[in-house]
């Protein structure tokens, strides 16, 4: 869809999508105004890992005509490309890409007519959000900002954090060395992540989530499968703050000492501790796969686009 910035003229950016395209995701202006560019998702999921077909970058112009790919040919269904985002100039974008068959993904960088990709950041550290520097001089020029461990969390005694990478490196090597860390969480409490420049790259906003500590009442565990579904709901109740966490905002409410709002609060909680903790991967959603994972016992919904949506 395009709308004005009053709610006026809205309509649809119609780019023959037809089966068996399954989705149209995460469009994205370049700049002189004259294209949109987006991640065209096409089934069926039938490739490794159970994969779209194809979900890479095209572009189109503002009616829908003249729809032109923009990701290199002979990716489709081991790679999938999105999140792009372009240079002040419009000769160039960063993108992620990730693999259909191993959910790894790195930043990379490719100019405007598809050609002279290149990988910005290493596989295990796991990029996500990306976004580009506007700065059209100074330190920040052409300096990408992006959070580590956004796909599928962070190792062992480790945490997200904030980072930079520049698209001016040669290879992923030299950009791994030219890595600065904005933040430096180690193994916590805090996460940072969803990283964005401000409009004259003199600033970067992002958030910071601060995980709570548990109390080392063994009450805490949650850990007995001989637990009635009430007892761990106590056990929860007793021990947890209530927190909630995806990408664009974070909501704490630390738990008070009256038992009606501790069980009104902590039942949703624990029950979808419950029933998420279990399960290690779902089934694929109508634009890819959703997996799901218990983290310090919270639960996190982030909608990713590597063109999919993660509960992670």
């Amino acid at each position: 869809m395009i709308v004005n910035a009053d709610g006026s003229g809205e309509h649809v950016l119609d780019v023959g999508r037809v089966s068996p395209c399954q989705d149209v995701n995460e469009p994205s202006w370049i700049p002189d105004g004259t294209r949109i560019a987006f991640t065209l998702v096409i089934g069926p999921f039938d490739q490794p890992g159970e994969s779209a077909t194809s979900a890479v970058l095209w572009t189109a112009k503002l009616d829908g005509t003249d729809v032109r790919r923009l990701s290199e040919p002979g990716i489709d269904g081991q790679l999938e490309d999105g999140h792009a985002r372009f240079s002040p100039d419009g000769s160039f974008l960063i993108f992620e890409r990730g693999s259909s068959i191993t959910f790894d993904a790195a930043v990379f960088r490719m100019d405007i007519d598809g050609t002279n990709v290149r990988q910005l950041t290493p596989i295990g550290l796991g990029a996500d959000t990306a976004d580009l520097s506007q700065a059209t001089s100074g330190p920040t020029k052409d300096l990408v900002v992006f959070e580590t461990y956004g796909h599928g969390g962070p190792p062992s005694g480790a945490r997200e954090d904030v980072a930079t990478v520049p698209t001016t490196c040669l290879s992923v090597t030299e950009c791994t060395s030219q890595i600065r860390y904005i933040t430096a969480n180690g193994s916590g409490p805090k996460d940072s992540d969803n990283p964005a420049w401000s409009p004259d790259g003199t600033q970067i906003a992002f958030v910071e989530y601060v995980h709570p500590a548990v109390p080392s009442d063994p009450h805490c565990s949650l850990s007995s499968k001989h637990w009635s579904i009430m007892l761990r709901l106590r056990a929860w109740s007793r021990c947890h703050p209530v927190s909630s966490h995806n990408s664009s905002r974070t909501l704490a409410l630390t738990a008070r000492d009256d038992d009606r709002y501790r069980v009104a609060v902590a039942f949703v909680t624990a029950l979808r501790w419950l029933i998420v903790s279990p399960m290690s991967e779902a089934g694929p959603s109508p634009t890819g796969k959703r997996r799901r994972h218990a983290v310090d016992g919270h639960f996190y919904m982030r909608q990713r686009s590597l063109l999919r949506g993660h509960l992670w």
